[in-house]
């Protein structure tokens, strides 16, 4: 029985309930009481470390999946960057081959 609650006195009458029931009763409210109120404060506890745990969890996959957004990000941006060296570099070849046959043509 939690010690803040007071054990409810009843007066004794000739009519009415039994004493000892009543008091028994009574005793085992309390007792039931005080076991809830102990699972409640157990529940936020837990419902506490759980809700602390799942944010350290949360940021860490946030924190995972930011440095594999940027991986990636930085792998497409190379091959942008090969891709676009690659149509410059055709680029030039096709207009040397163009001078080239200018030049030729015009030499004919």
């Amino acid at each position: 029985m939690d010690g803040d609650r007071a054990r409810p006195q009843f007066a004794v009458v000739l009519r009415g309930y039994d004493r000892h029931q009543v008091d028994d009763y009574v005793a085992r409210l309390l007792e039931d009481l005080g076991e809830a109120e102990q699972r409640a404060r157990v529940a936020e506890r837990s419902a506490g470390s759980d809700a602390g745990r799942l944010r350290q969890e949360a940021e860490q996959l946030l924190r995972r999946s930011r440095q594999h957004a940027e991986d990636q990000a930085e792998q497409v941006l190379a091959q942008a960057r090969a891709d676009a060296e690659r149509i410059v570099a055709s680029a030039r070849e096709d207009a040397r081959h163009a001078r080239e046959l200018r030049v030729d043509r015009a030499d004919e």
